[in-house]
């Protein structure tokens, strides 16, 4: 005679529907993530064909390099005053140097007198 061990298989019994349980919700989150995948993927496909769309309405190439000319001609002048206005600077600073050593100097003689 076989015995029979109820509180065993009980147990086994409830392990089981524990990973019944842990693999049905890891599946229904895979298939729930593949299909916001492909639905983003189409959404993602329709929305660039329509900014493509839009965008290639809105500027032409033609406008596009006028406006890259207009903004490299502002920057050039920009650079152009930045660097005048560093050369001042290097001036007034070695000015400022000898002006400096100046006083050094007076102050080291004052200080002998």
């Amino acid at each position: 005679m076989v015995s029979l061990d109820i509180a065993g298989i009980c147990k086994q019994v409830r392990l089981l529907r524990r990973q019944v349980a842990r693999n049905i919700s890891t599946a229904f989150v895979l298939i729930t993530l593949i299909l916001n995948s492909g639905m983003f993927f189409w959404m993602t496909l329709s929305w660039a064909e329509e900014t493509s769309d839009t965008a290639s309405a809105l500027i032409s190439p033609a406008q596009m390099a006028q406006s890259l000319d207009s903004a490299l001609a502002s920057h050039s002048s920009e650079l152009a005053v930045l660097k005048n206005e560093l050369q001042q600077l290097e001036v007034l600073q070695d000015k400022l140097r000898s002006d400096l050593g100046a006083y050094d100097a007076q102050n080291t003689a004052h200080g002998q007198i």
